[in-house]
């Protein structure tokens, strides 16, 4: 199923896709079994993407690191569930032009997943950053 932008829902506050196309999503570019979703989403959606290399520097000592996101409409939940493994709010990433996130290193990353965050790959990071812009442009209009 092709995303349509056209079929966005607008909802006060933010900018998302239909709960069908949500599930679409999640089912193709996460490894989630796709048995759990009957066309709806069954919890708030929080991702974590892969592992990946990073230089240890004076404020972040692990040499992988991966990001702790949502999409719009769900940042309550992500803050939420970046309690429940530790992280401090003031951690939360949230530039302009960028996907909203806490940085994960690895024990982080595999404490969100037991709690119930799914694991995505690259293409679910790009359209998740173009749901982002596009929610705040919508904002802006």
């Amino acid at each position: 199923m092709m995303i349509d932008p056209k079929r966005l829902v607008k909802v006060p506050g933010f900018t998302r896709l239909s709960d069908n196309e949500i599930a679409e999503l999640v089912k193709r570019d996460t490894n989630e079994d796709p048995s759990l979703f009957d066309g709806l989403p069954l919890r708030p959606l929080i991702f974590v993407d892969a592992l990946a290399p990073c230089a240890p520097n004076a404020r972040w000592r692990w040499t992988e690191a991966c990001h702790l996101y949502t999409w719009p409409g769900w940042l309550e939940d992500l803050h939420r569930l970046a309690g429940r493994i530790g992280l401090k709010r003031a951690w939360f990433q949230n530039k302009a032009d960028s996907l909203p996130h806490y940085d994960l290193n690895p024990s982080r990353r595999a404490a969100a997943i037991r709690l119930g965050a799914v694991e995505s790959n690259r293409r679910h990071v790009v359209n998740s950053i173009a749901m982002w812009r596009h929610s705040r442009l919508k904002r802006v209009v």
